[in-house]
């Protein structure tokens, strides 16, 4: 009995030391993998003038970013979007027809044009919004409702070898094979 016992714990033993390696091997590929958030809305609030802020006026939203806990990671660059119904800078009535802007971008509202910029510091993720034609007027946030956020961690290695225009959202998601 003892004969049988022994190559079975060999075999087994040999298996999870194989599997530990793959395993390993796995995990050393995800983490130079492309990363991405889903889209997310973000709260504004606003900013008022302030020695601090350069006495400019803004709209702020922030989101902690859940792919990693600090700054972007060495090696990665991030690719940031916004996706906003056509009929908030335009007078198209259809709510489902989305635009797509990479930030930082002007985007034309109703009102006025607005500096939109994001930031990642310390693991999060956020959102400027700026008056574009008068900074020290603030935008109002209600124009905003319906825009969504996404960023997407691209390895230095794949975003300096890949011919795209990262400022086309769906070139670079059909690119890294991401959902719309």
């Amino acid at each position: 009995m003892k004969k049988i016992t022994i190559p079975t714990l060999l075999v087994a033993l040999s298996a999870s030391l194989f599997s530990c390696t793959k395993d390993s091997e796995l995990t050393e590929q995800n983490e130079n993998a492309v990363k991405s958030s889903a889209w997310f809305p973000v709260s504004l609030q606003l900013i008022t003038s302030t020695p601090t802020t350069r006495n400019s006026v803004f709209l702020t939203g922030q989101r902690p970013m859940t792919e990693f806990s600090s700054n972007a990671p060495d090696g990665y660059t991030v690719v940031a979007f916004t996706k906003y119904p056509s009929h908030t800078t335009t007078n198209d009535a259809d709510p489902t027809t989305y635009r797509y802007a990479q930030l930082p971008a002007i985007i034309k509202t109703q009102d006025e044009n607005s500096d939109m910029r994001f930031e990642n510091t310390a693991g999060i993720f956020s959102v400027n919004i700026f008056n574009a034609d008068l900074p020290s007027k603030a935008v109002g946030s209600d124009q905003f409702q319906g825009y969504r956020f996404r960023y997407i961690l691209v390895p230095n290695s794949i975003y300096n070898k890949l011919s795209v225009n990262w400022s086309d959202y769906k070139a670079v998601v059909a690119a890294l094979s991401l959902s719309l």
